[in-house]
């Protein structure tokens, strides 16, 4: 009976935070008033098909909801995520305006008649390298970046 309102209380909870009525949870989720209600004091479950939709409605987890209970760590690894995958496409953006602009002036350079044709194909063959050293990876699925990394190592 303790977690049936335990259960209750953190969906009143979250449904204040979310700012909605009963009223309006019970419309999203296309149940009646009454139902909502009776989670909320404990008189019962919500249907387990209600619950992506209830989770989507009060913004948690599933984990959170069957736990009735935040999950502080869960939210912290995803705000990480979020933070390394923003790093991750300025890197990549930084790389390749910086290959752009080294390709640039010695194309530049070279049409301008300092650099000779030969010098144009080892700077173009070196930057080609450095980016399929630095950029490429961060390109590719990280599946296939682990196997190509994998199998670049194997003794043959």
């Amino acid at each position: 009976m303790e977690e049936k309102i335990a259960f209750g209380a953190f969906i009143q909870k979250k449904r204040h935070e979310a700012g909605l009525t009963q009223r309006a949870l019970a419309e999203r989720l296309h149940v009646t008033e009454s139902a909502v209600s009776k989670w909320e004091r404990g008189v019962s479950y919500p249907d387990i098909t209600l619950v992506p939709a209830l989770c989507g409605a009060l913004d948690v987890s599933e984990r959170e909801l069957i736990t009735a209970s935040e999950d502080f760590a869960q939210r912290r690894v995803e705000r990480e995520a979020r933070t390394l995958r923003r790093m991750r496409k300025g890197i990549l953006m930084t790389l390749n305006v910086s290959y752009g602009i080294a390709l640039l002036v010695c194309f530049i350079l070279t049409l301008a008649g300092p650099l000779p044709w030969g010098v144009l194909a080892v700077v173009f063959a070196s930057l080609l390298t450095g980016a399929s050293l630095t950029a490429l990876p961060l390109l590719l699925p990280r599946n296939i970046r682990a196997g190509a990394c994998w199998a670049a190592s194997s003794p043959r």
